[in-house]
Protein backbone atom coordinates (compact mmCIF):
# COMPACT_ATOMS: atom_id res chain seq x y z
CA UNK A 1 0.00 0.00 0.00
CA UNK A 2 0.91 3.39 -0.74
CA UNK A 3 0.47 6.05 1.73
CA UNK A 4 1.60 9.77 2.03
CA UNK A 5 2.92 10.87 5.08
CA UNK A 6 1.87 14.47 5.21
CA UNK A 7 3.12 16.78 7.65
CA UNK A 8 6.72 15.82 9.68
CA UNK A 9 4.62 15.56 12.74
CA UNK A 10 2.15 12.83 11.74
CA UNK A 11 1.93 10.05 13.20
CA UNK A 12 3.23 8.01 10.84
CA UNK A 13 2.94 4.11 12.49
CA UNK A 14 -0.45 4.29 12.88
CA UNK A 15 -0.76 5.47 9.54
CA UNK A 16 0.84 2.05 8.64
CA UNK A 17 -1.52 0.27 11.68
CA UNK A 18 -4.47 1.47 9.61
CA UNK A 19 -2.95 0.01 6.08
CA UNK A 20 -2.29 -3.43 7.98
CA UNK A 21 -5.91 -3.39 9.49
CA UNK A 22 -6.92 -2.89 6.08
CA UNK A 23 -5.11 -5.81 4.92
CA UNK A 24 -1.91 -3.99 3.74
CA UNK A 25 0.40 -6.23 3.47
CA UNK A 26 3.34 -3.72 3.53
CA UNK A 27 3.92 -0.27 3.27
CA UNK A 28 5.31 2.21 1.23
CA UNK A 29 5.18 5.83 2.54
CA UNK A 30 5.56 8.98 0.85
CA UNK A 31 7.46 12.05 2.13
CA UNK A 32 6.47 14.79 -0.36
CA UNK A 33 9.47 17.32 -1.70
CA UNK A 34 11.75 14.82 0.61
CA UNK A 35 15.01 14.27 -2.06
CA UNK A 36 16.87 12.56 0.73
CA UNK A 37 17.59 8.32 0.85
CA UNK A 38 14.75 5.72 2.41
CA UNK A 39 14.92 4.96 5.68
CA UNK A 40 12.75 2.48 8.08
CA UNK A 41 9.70 3.64 10.16
CA UNK A 42 10.83 5.15 13.34
CA UNK A 43 7.73 5.70 15.38
CA UNK A 44 7.03 2.64 17.75
CA UNK A 45 4.09 1.40 17.29
CA UNK A 46 4.05 -2.63 18.44
CA UNK A 47 0.75 -2.96 16.83
CA UNK A 48 2.45 -3.17 13.07
CA UNK A 49 3.67 -6.13 12.19
CA UNK A 50 4.07 -5.59 8.22
CA UNK A 51 7.38 -4.15 6.29
CA UNK A 52 7.55 -0.30 6.34
CA UNK A 53 9.69 1.63 4.51
CA UNK A 54 9.57 5.60 3.80
CA UNK A 55 10.98 6.79 0.32
CA UNK A 56 11.03 10.55 -0.94
CA UNK A 57 9.59 12.31 -3.97
CA UNK A 58 13.08 12.28 -5.82
CA UNK A 59 13.84 8.77 -4.94
CA UNK A 60 11.26 6.88 -6.79
CA UNK A 61 8.36 8.24 -4.72
CA UNK A 62 7.07 10.75 -7.41
CA UNK A 63 7.26 8.00 -10.04
CA UNK A 64 5.40 5.79 -8.43
CA UNK A 65 2.79 7.89 -8.08
CA UNK A 66 2.31 8.27 -11.67
CA UNK A 67 2.38 4.90 -12.79
CA UNK A 68 -0.58 3.84 -9.90
CA UNK A 69 -2.63 7.41 -10.83
CA UNK A 70 -1.97 6.39 -14.95
CA UNK A 71 -2.98 2.45 -14.36
CA UNK A 72 0.24 1.48 -14.66
CA UNK A 73 0.49 -2.12 -12.96
CA UNK A 74 3.24 -1.98 -10.39
CA UNK A 75 4.64 -5.16 -8.75
CA UNK A 76 6.72 -5.16 -5.61
CA UNK A 77 8.62 -8.41 -3.90
CA UNK A 78 9.56 -8.71 -0.20
CA UNK A 79 12.64 -10.45 0.64
CA UNK A 80 14.68 -10.97 3.30
CA UNK A 81 18.29 -8.84 4.08
CA UNK A 82 21.38 -11.50 4.73
CA UNK A 83 22.86 -9.16 6.75
CA UNK A 84 19.46 -7.23 8.76
CA UNK A 85 19.86 -4.68 11.40
CA UNK A 86 17.57 -4.63 14.13
CA UNK A 87 18.01 -1.49 15.27
CA UNK A 88 20.24 1.65 14.96
CA UNK A 89 21.43 4.92 16.29
CA UNK A 90 24.06 7.26 14.50
CA UNK A 91 24.32 10.37 16.63
CA UNK A 92 26.54 12.66 19.11
CA UNK A 93 26.80 10.65 22.77
CA UNK A 94 26.94 14.75 24.79
CA UNK A 95 23.46 14.85 25.57
CA UNK A 96 23.41 11.71 28.05
CA UNK A 97 21.63 7.80 27.48
CA UNK A 98 20.08 7.41 24.39
CA UNK A 99 17.86 3.85 24.92
CA UNK A 100 17.32 2.02 21.74
CA UNK A 101 14.58 -0.15 21.90
CA UNK A 102 13.45 -2.65 19.49
CA UNK A 103 11.77 -6.28 19.19
CA UNK A 104 12.34 -9.44 17.43
CA UNK A 105 11.29 -12.90 16.94
CA UNK A 106 13.28 -16.24 16.74
CA UNK A 107 11.94 -19.43 15.25
CA UNK A 108 13.23 -21.35 18.07
CA UNK A 109 14.89 -21.29 21.49
CA UNK A 110 18.70 -21.43 20.79
CA UNK A 111 21.75 -19.68 20.62
CA UNK A 112 21.57 -16.49 18.03
CA UNK A 113 24.81 -14.02 17.49
CA UNK A 114 24.13 -10.34 18.26
CA UNK A 115 26.80 -7.68 17.21
CA UNK A 116 26.99 -3.90 18.61
CA UNK A 117 29.49 -1.48 16.96
CA UNK A 118 30.23 1.78 18.53
CA UNK A 119 33.03 4.25 18.35
CA UNK A 120 33.58 7.09 20.44
CA UNK A 121 35.15 10.36 19.66
CA UNK A 122 35.69 12.04 22.80
CA UNK A 123 33.90 12.43 26.21
CA UNK A 124 32.69 9.47 27.85
CA UNK A 125 29.88 7.15 27.01
CA UNK A 126 28.64 3.19 28.55
CA UNK A 127 26.78 0.61 26.43
CA UNK A 128 24.72 -1.67 27.71
CA UNK A 129 22.06 -4.35 26.59
CA UNK A 130 18.95 -5.14 28.51
CA UNK A 131 15.31 -6.32 27.94
CA UNK A 132 11.96 -4.75 28.65
CA UNK A 133 9.31 -6.19 30.80
CA UNK A 134 5.69 -5.53 29.77
CA UNK A 135 5.77 -3.33 33.06
CA UNK A 136 8.54 -1.17 31.66
CA UNK A 137 11.23 -2.48 33.74
CA UNK A 138 14.59 -2.45 32.21
CA UNK A 139 16.68 -5.65 32.96
CA UNK A 140 20.42 -5.81 31.80
CA UNK A 141 21.27 -8.94 29.91
CA UNK A 142 23.09 -11.14 32.56
CA UNK A 143 22.30 -9.81 35.36
CA UNK A 144 22.53 -12.75 37.78
CA UNK A 145 20.62 -10.91 40.48
CA UNK A 146 17.55 -10.57 38.49
CA UNK A 147 16.04 -14.26 37.74
CA UNK A 148 14.29 -13.32 34.65
CA UNK A 149 17.00 -11.35 32.70
CA UNK A 150 18.41 -13.10 29.80
CA UNK A 151 21.28 -15.33 29.36
CA UNK A 152 23.66 -14.13 26.49
CA UNK A 153 26.49 -16.75 27.57
CA UNK A 154 26.33 -21.19 28.18
CA UNK A 155 28.52 -22.23 31.12
CA UNK A 156 31.49 -24.45 28.73
CA UNK A 157 34.13 -26.41 30.09
CA UNK A 158 37.13 -26.37 27.71
CA UNK A 159 39.30 -29.27 27.97
CA UNK A 160 41.63 -31.17 25.75
CA UNK A 161 41.33 -31.24 22.52
CA UNK A 162 40.74 -35.09 21.43
CA UNK A 163 42.94 -36.14 19.74
CA UNK A 164 42.64 -39.66 16.91
CA UNK A 165 45.07 -42.27 17.65
CA UNK A 166 46.42 -43.91 14.79
CA UNK A 167 44.53 -47.26 13.86
CA UNK A 168 46.24 -50.29 14.37
CA UNK A 169 45.87 -54.04 12.04
CA UNK A 170 46.19 -56.93 13.97
CA UNK A 171 44.92 -59.59 11.76
CA UNK A 172 41.24 -59.34 10.28
CA UNK A 173 40.59 -56.63 12.88
CA UNK A 174 41.47 -52.66 13.07
CA UNK A 175 41.16 -50.90 16.73
CA UNK A 176 40.52 -47.41 16.86
CA UNK A 177 41.36 -45.17 19.91
CA UNK A 178 41.72 -41.81 20.84
CA UNK A 179 42.88 -39.38 23.79
CA UNK A 180 40.55 -36.44 25.83
CA UNK A 181 37.22 -36.50 25.23
CA UNK A 182 35.13 -36.67 22.48
CA UNK A 183 32.54 -38.41 19.83
CA UNK A 184 33.61 -40.55 17.56
CA UNK A 185 32.04 -39.99 13.57
CA UNK A 186 32.01 -41.83 10.66
CA UNK A 187 31.63 -42.10 7.00
CA UNK A 188 31.94 -43.99 4.19
CA UNK A 189 33.61 -41.56 1.92
CA UNK A 190 36.56 -38.67 3.06
CA UNK A 191 35.12 -35.56 1.01
CA UNK A 192 31.54 -36.34 0.65
CA UNK A 193 30.61 -37.54 3.57
CA UNK A 194 28.09 -37.66 5.29
CA UNK A 195 29.83 -37.82 8.91
CA UNK A 196 27.89 -39.02 11.85
CA UNK A 197 27.88 -40.39 15.29
CA UNK A 198 29.42 -43.90 15.12
CA UNK A 199 26.63 -46.36 17.04
CA UNK A 200 29.88 -48.04 19.07
CA UNK A 201 31.33 -45.32 20.99
CA UNK A 202 33.74 -47.37 23.15
CA UNK A 203 37.17 -46.07 23.31
CA UNK A 204 39.16 -48.02 22.57
CA UNK A 205 37.20 -50.55 19.62
CA UNK A 206 38.07 -53.17 17.49
CA UNK A 207 36.56 -53.04 13.81
CA UNK A 208 36.79 -55.72 11.46
CA UNK A 209 38.71 -55.09 8.29
CA UNK A 210 36.97 -56.38 5.90
CA UNK A 211 33.96 -54.92 4.18
CA UNK A 212 32.92 -51.22 3.08
CA UNK A 213 35.94 -48.56 3.38
CA UNK A 214 35.12 -46.35 6.48
CA UNK A 215 36.85 -42.75 7.49
CA UNK A 216 36.42 -41.97 11.08
CA UNK A 217 37.18 -38.99 13.15
CA UNK A 218 36.97 -37.74 16.79
CA UNK A 219 34.57 -34.13 17.40
CA UNK A 220 35.03 -32.02 20.43
CA UNK A 221 32.26 -31.83 22.67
Amino acid sequence: MLLDRGATNCDSAFKAEQAQLAGAVAVLQITPEDTGFPFRLGDINTNVRIPVLVIADSYGAALLKSYLTNGIAVTATIRGDGSPRIAEWDGPKGFGAVDVTVGFAVPAAGVYPMRLVAGQGSGAADLEWFSIKPDGTRILVNDTSKPDALLAFRARNAGAVPVLNVPTLSGANVTVSWTGVGMLEEAATLVRGPWGASSNQNNPQTIPSAGSAKFYRIRQL
